[in-house]
């Protein structure tokens, strides 16, 4: 190990020189040139080592990057690309019709495998299948792909190929980039044994291009892009995907790394269509906290007849200890070699990248209320334990937290989780996933009861004694103690619908939107099969209510307030308007403080987004969403509002946006779950604030 280190430090050393405008007899090359043109290479961090693959005579190249030593393996045919198995042991080399299967610590190829389409990208995924992006630039081969079964060499192909793709480290989910298409093609894949089933798309339909090539950080919770930009990986449907941010000075990226236990990501940027073609010359670091720019480190030269050249990055990589940096760079062309590829391995030290402003932000960030790097999906208040029961994704857990210790017990649900409703005791909660399931959990004992299988994604749902109900399109009930069903209780062509138990437990209202209007149901479900008791009201509720703390109100998210009552002739009856919003996030109420809490804003309804999609509200004003509006509970008045504390990470800070607010059971506190604006590009993205009651 000694003597790793002082190479590392004469490298880092002689690099510097090497970069000068002039010629000088001191100027010298501290990398190591190779004697074959790169077509595609991958870093394998288990056996650290560099793998390469070249063609003219093709072979696959496994180099020690810090002493130049390298085994070679023999290729039938000229590669297209390389790709490496998660455990770094394989790597498969895709050709123009078969794709080489190579064991590395062999070195030997142990199978190829006929393709349909020249290879132009794949993923070696830890199914024991190997994805390949097919080269082919007319439609529709390019949404195709062939996905190889590694044992037994059968071909399948499947549509959803697209041109680039990554497999989300330790999931078997396949993000997938097609530039084939217009608008630009962006969803994630089900891989799980051997499929390749749709996840979610994007949120965006003409913004926020992935512009080709795509990196994952190393935990596998954000996607950086060719463009710059990062997106958060989920499971979520609602946070999958969502834009988090951008490299401040590289709009356009050539190659990406990310090594967690330092903080940064190095960057090489990609010079523009119109621009300067020295861009790729240079690496960017950026800490990883809030994605800023730390600085710029000039590639060291390519010297020919005591002339230096520029150095062209074109795959930048961490090794297994993630202390030191391995380039492989290309000269310029004026430099005249054939053999013009090279790399450069040096020890990591941020100080060495200059350029940038400002202090080092420092690794671990104080925040004034307690954060979470994983999305909270949805939350609802227990009043009978006194605490706030959420659910988050990636790791998928359901948590009972005290906003005033801090203490938070965590239940791991076997799915990524949408909803979550309790039961009128607080004992128990249900939890809505994708798929068509939905798991119960104990709150007194903190333990996962059982998992029912139903039909469709659950996106809300509603718990009694005996029952659960669920939507949106389809009401349908779920009988806890036999798991038998009630189908097609209910139901909304309008897809987007939310339900809320009443005060008595008895009767479940159900709010849906179609097309240029919404509709509220009152359903009696004390009866088998459940009876509509009102029906198609034509109140304006702008698809979601909430019920009051003592069960005689029933709040809109138009911002309108009604009676809730077991006798029909007063239900629904309107009781007035809170003034000065419309429309409402979320909403809760103590009737002990007599006070009701509303966080401004709009839902996206397309994303079945319920209090946790980014909006603005109706009056256009895009920060409505970074306070809490009072209002008096007898009068319905504006009272005050509660500004949010922004988020702060290192030297950037970020709008803190609602998401759910909660009062206490005294009304004594009131506790605001917030989300950092997505144009943060914040880790820890989640928080919950807390604010004494006025």
């Amino acid at each position: 190990m000694k003597g790793r280190v002082l190479l590392l430090a004469i490298v880092t050393y002689v690099a510097q020189p090497s970069c000068v405008g002039g010629p000088s007899p001191s100027l010298s090359e501290p990398f190591q040139r190779l004697t074959y043109e790169v077509v595609d290479a991958a870093y394998s961090q288990s056996m650290d080592r560099l793998v390469m693959v070249s063609a003219g005579p093709p072979i696959l190249h496994f180099y020690e990057p810090l002493s130049g030593t390298e085994q070679q393996v023999p290729l039938a045919a000229d590669p297209t690309c390389v790709g490496l198995s998660p455990d770094g042991n394989f790597a498969a080399v895709g050709h123009a019709s078969f794709i080489s299967y190579v064991d590395l610590n062999a070195g030997t190829v142990l199978q190829t495998y006929p393709v349909s389409e020249p290879v132009r990208n794949l993923v070696v995924a830890d199914n024991g299948y190997i994805y390949a992006q097919w080269s082919t630039a007319s439609l529709p081969p390019s949404q195709q792909m062939s996905v190889v079964n590694i044992a037994t060499g059968v071909e399948t192909i499947v549509s959803n190929g697209g041109t680039q793709a990554r497999q989300r480290p330790g999931l078997e989910t396949l993000y997938v980039n097609d530039l084939h298409t217009n608008p630009e093609g962006r969803f994630d894949l089900d891989i799980t044994g051997g499929g390749a089933s749709p996840l979610h798309t994007t949120p965006y339909f003409t913004t926020h291009p992935f512009c080709g090539n795509l990196w994952f950080s190393e935990d596998g919770q954000r996607l950086f892009t060719a463009c710059g930009d990062t997106f958060r990986a989920s499971s979520s449907r609602d946070q999958d995907m969502t834009f988090t941010g951008s490299l401040s000075n590289a709009t356009n990226v050539q190659s990406l790394v990310h090594a967690a236990p330092v903080h940064h990501a190095i960057v090489i940027p990609k010079p523009p269509f119109q621009g300067s073609p020295l861009t790729d010359t240079n690496l960017q670091i950026y800490h990883d906290a809030a994605l800023e720019y730390r600085g710029t480190m000039p590639l060291p030269s390519f010297i020919q007849g005591g002339q230096p050249f520029p150095a062209h990055g074109r795959f930048v990589f961490f090794d297994e200890s993630e202390s030191t940096v391995v380039v492989v760079q290309q000269a310029d062309s004026t430099a005249g070699l054939q053999r013009d590829f090279a790399v450069f391995a040096f020890g990591f030290d941020p100080s060495a990248f200059t350029g940038a402003s400002g202090p080092q932000p420092p690794p671990v960030i104080a925040q004034p209320f307690p954060t979470f790097g994983a999305p909270i999906e949805d939350a609802k208040y227990d009043t009978a334990l006194d605490r706030i029961v959420f659910v988050s994704s990636d790791p998928n857990l359901l948590h009972i937290f005290d906003p005033e210790t801090g203490d938070d017990q965590q239940v791991s649900l076997p799915f990524a989780p949408n909803s979550v409703a309790l039961a009128p005791a607080g004992d128990r909660a249900a939890v809505g996933h994708d798929g068509g399931h939905i798991s119960l959990v104990d709150l007194t004992s903190a333990t996962l009861v059982t998992t029912y299988v139903v039909s469709g994604d659950v996106l809300d749902l509603v718990l009694t004694p005996e029952w659960i109900y669920a939507g949106p399109n389809i009401l349908i009930g779920i009988q806890l103690a036999t798991g038998a069903l009630e189908k097609d209780v209910a139901y909304n062509p309008g897809g987007d619908a939310r339900l809320v138990l009443d005060a008595s437990g008895e009767n479940v209202y159900w709010a849906w939107r179609y097309e240029d209007g919404d509709l509220l149901q009152k359903i009696n479900i004390s009866v088998h099969p459940p009876v509509i008791v009102l029906g198609n009201e034509p109140s304006p509720v702008c698809n979601a209510v909430w019920l009051g703390r003592d069960g005689t109100r029933l709040f809109s998210r138009c911002g309108d307030v009604y009676v809730s009552s077991t006798d029909i002739s007063k239900d629904l009856a309107r009781e007035g308007r809170l003034t000065g919003i419309s429309p409402v996030r979320h909403l809760n109420d103590s009737p002990l403080a007599g006070l009701i809490a509303a966080i401004p804003g709009i839902p996206n309804y397309s994303a079945f987004g319920f209090e946790l999609i980014v909006g603005t509200g109706w009056n256009g004003d895009v920060t409505a969403d970074e306070r809490v509006a009072l209002f008096n509970s007898a009068t319905l008045s504006f009272q005050s509002d509660l500004p949010l504390t922004p988020f702060s990470q290192g030297s950037s800070s970020a709008a803190a946006r609602g998401r759910l607010v909660f009062f206490n059971n005294l009304g004594t506190q009131i506790y605001v779950i917030v989300e950092a604006d997505s144009a943060s590009g914040f880790v820890n993205g989640f928080g919950i604030q807390s604010f004494d009651t006025p």
